[in-house]
C-alpha cells in the first residue's frame, strides 16, 4: 500500500536551529527574516535575515533610527520593503514586558523599511488610529499576495488592560510605491470578550484568523466578503489553535496543542506542534515537545519558531521543517 508521509527536515550540519523568533520567508524563498533579542539590560530586539541554508546572516535593522524593541517582520510580496512592529515612539523604554513586545502587539506601531532607499518610517500609528492610552495593540500584519492589502489584528483600550479583550481584524489598502497605508476598516464589532489574531489575507479580500471568546484562540476561521465567516478547524476540547496558513497547493498548515495540553495545567505546560489539516483531521508535522508558534512557508519548506515556556532563559529558536511527501 502506498502512503504519503510528511517528514520533518533534519537540517544540514550546524545551520539549524538558529537563535530567533517571529519570522517570514522572502517571496523567492531564499531568505528568512526574523527577530532576535540582542540585549536584556536594557531589553533590545533587532531584525535579521539569513539564507535558508543557514549562511549570510545580516542585521537589517541595526544602526537605524528605530525603537529599541522591534519584531514580527513581514516582507512585501514585491520584495521591495519590510514591514514590522515597533514599540510606540510615545512609550518610555520599560523592563521586559508583554506590554512592550511584538508577541502581543501592545503599544506597538507598524514601521516600514524601504530596501532601495534604506529609509524607515511609521506607516500605522496605532495610538492615533485606535485611541490614545496604554494598552492599544497592533499585531501580526499580513500582506495579500498582490501586495495591495494589509491585514492585522488590533486591540482598542477599554478600561483596565486585559489582553484577551476588545480585539478585531483590520483590513487596509497598501501602496508599496509610497509606503502608505490607508482606508483602515475594522472588520468585526469590538466586543469585550473577544480575541482575534490574523494569519493570512487573499486577493479576493477573504482572510484567515483565529478567535478566542475572552481567552486564548480556540479555533481557526476564514472570513469571505458576502458570505461571512466559516470554521477551518475547531477542536472543541479547549486546545490552543493559533497560526493557520493555506499553502499555494491548497494544503493547510496550523499550530495546535492537539493531545498535548490541558488549560488547567497552566500556560507553562503548553506544548504546541505544527500540523497539517486535511478532511477535517490533523496530522503532526513536528514533535519538538515545546511550543511551535509563528511560522512561514515557501514551496515545501516551513520555518517555525520553537520556544520552551518552562525556561524563561531559553531563547526561541528557528527550526526548518520540510513538507515534502515521501511515498512508501
Amino acid at each position: 500500500m502506498l502512503m504519503a508521509i510528511i517528514l520533518p527536515a533534519q537540517g544540514h550540519g550546524s545551520e539549524f536551529p538558529i537563535d530567533g523568533g517571529r519570522n517570514d520567508l522572502s517571496p523567492d524563498g531564499q531568505w528568512i527574516y526574523f527577530d532576535r533579542v540582542t540585549s536584556t539590560q536594557p531589553y533590545h530586539m533587532e531584525i535579521f535575515k539569513i539564507r535558508v541554508n543557514g549562511t549570510g546572516e545580516t542585521c537589517v535593522s541595526c544602526q537605524r533610527d528605530l525603537p529599541p524593541i522591534i519584531g514580527q517582520p513581514l516582507v512585501h510580496p514585491s520584495g521591495k520593503a519590510l514591514l514590522f512592529q515597533g514599540m510606540t515612539h510615545r512609550a518610555p523604554l520599560k523592563r521586559q514586558s508583554p506590554y512592550y513586545h511584538p508577541s502581543w502587539g501592545f503599544n506597538n506601531d507598524f514601521y516600514l523599511l524601504d530596501f532601495e532607499s534604506g529609509k524607515t518610517k511609521i506607516v500605522v500609528d496605532c495610538s492615533l488610529e485606535f485611541g490614545r492610552g496604554f494598552g492599544n495593540a497592533c499585531l501580526h500584519p499580513q500582506f495579500s499576495p498582490d501586495g495591495a492589502r494589509l491585514l492585522f489584528a488590533s486591540r482598542k483600550r477599554r478600561g483596565t488592560v486585559n489582553p484577551w479583550k476588545w480585539w478585531t481584524p483590520v483590513v487596509a489598502d497598501f501602496d508599496v510605491a509610497t509606503g502608505q497605508v490607508s482606508n483602515l476598516v475594522e472588520m468585526f464589532p469590538r466586543v469585550e470578550r473577544g480575541f482575534y489574531e490574523t494569519h493570512q489575507i487573499f486577493d479576493d479580500g477573504s482572510f484567515i484568523f483565529s478567535f478566542g471568546p475572552g481567552t486564548y484562540p480556540k479555533g481557526a476561521y476564514r472570513f469571505t466578503p458576502g458570505h461571512g465567516r466559516s470554521a477551518i478547524y475547531m477542536p472543541g476540547n479547549g486546545d490552543w489553535v493559533e497560526h493557520t496558513h493555506v499553502l499555494s497547493d491548497g494544503r493547510i498548515v496550523l499550530n495546535t496543542s492537539y493531545a498535548l495540553w490541558n488549560p488547567r495545567d497552566g500556560i507553562k505546560a503548553l506544548k504546541m506542534e505544527l500540523h497539517e489539516l486535511a478532511d477535517g483531521q490533523i496530522a503532526p508535522l513536528t514533535s519538538f515537545g515545546q511550543v511551535t508558534s509563528d511560522f512561514s512557508c515557501h514551496a515545501d519548506t516551513c520555518i517555525v519558531q520553537v520556544a520552551n515556556l518552562r525556561d524563561p532563559q531559553d531563547r526561541p529558536a528557528l527550526q526548518k521543517v520540510s513538507l515534502k511527501r515521501k511515498v512508501q
